[in-house]
């Protein structure tokens, strides 16, 4: 499996007593939201193992985008995976997709 760093998150915040991770990508093959759930889900759920079983996913699509940009409604989805080796519960992944590679105002 590729696109596997060295077993740290992209983001840790914690606002209160809650641990928010965030994975960040960037793909400029296929964005489709199997494609990304296959390729990142496992990693980007597997870092917090306590606290809440919410993690978030973000993905930069460089991918070219003949047709123009998605309405921003397309751009979110929502996934449950199995919990990471130890956990029991299901986490949730919400992921979202920043679209870049835009087309410049004169090619339109």
């Amino acid at each position: 499996m590729d696109n596997i760093g060295a077993g740290r998150v992209d983001i840790a915040w914690r606002p209160h007593d809650e641990l928010i991770t965030i994975e960040l990508k960037r793909d400029w093959k296929d964005i489709t939201w199997d494609a990304l759930a296959d390729n990142y889900g496992p990693q980007a759920v597997s870092y917090q193992v306590s606290g809440r079983p919410i993690n978030f996913f973000i993905v930069l699509d460089l991918t070219d985008k003949p047709d123009g940009l998605a309405a921003l409604p397309a751009c979110v989805h929502i996934r449950t995976f199995p919990g990471p080796a130890g956990d029991p519960r299901p986490r949730t992944l919400i992921m979202l997709r920043v679209q870049g590679n835009k087309r410049h105002p004169s090619s339109l």
